[in-house]
């Protein structure tokens, strides 16, 4: 049976956004974090929070093709997949034969707020 993989964007500290790969999603963005195990990238610019999640069924070699392809993407084109994650499962399914599955806005605050401590502002207070 294939390992599920995820590809996600992050934003980092001087605005720009880092997308990676993962099998294990808060190991790894915690990681980012660890300037010991944190990509070359996010070594110099910190990720400061997840923009975009989505599950890829089929292993590694498919999240490769799912990165490899969102990094070929300007910065206008990531930030549309940011605000409408479910554009690049259409996208993925017409080039790459892939059907990424999108995390929700939920389940990406509860990353941030579990890796980043970015809770949802409190009303009234």
């Amino acid at each position: 049976m294939s390992e599920t993989y995820f590809v996600y964007i992050m934003l980092c500290q001087n605005g720009s956004m880092y997308t990676g790969i993962t099998n294990n999603l808060i190991k790894r963005i915690t990681a980012h974090l660890n300037k010991k195990s944190a990509a070359k990238f996010t070594k110099s610019f910190k990720p400061v929070k997840l923009l975009a999640c989505w599950e890829i069924a089929g292993g590694r070699g498919y999240a490769l093709k799912v990165e490899n392809y969102i990094k070929k993407m300007t910065c206008v084109q990531k930030k549309n997949y940011v605000q409408n994650p479910s554009l690049l499962w259409a996208d993925c399914e017409n080039d790459l034969a892939i059907k990424p599955i999108v995390f929700s806005e939920e389940d990406v605050e509860r990353v941030n707020e579990q890796v980043f401590n970015l809770g949802s502002p409190q009303r009234g207070h």
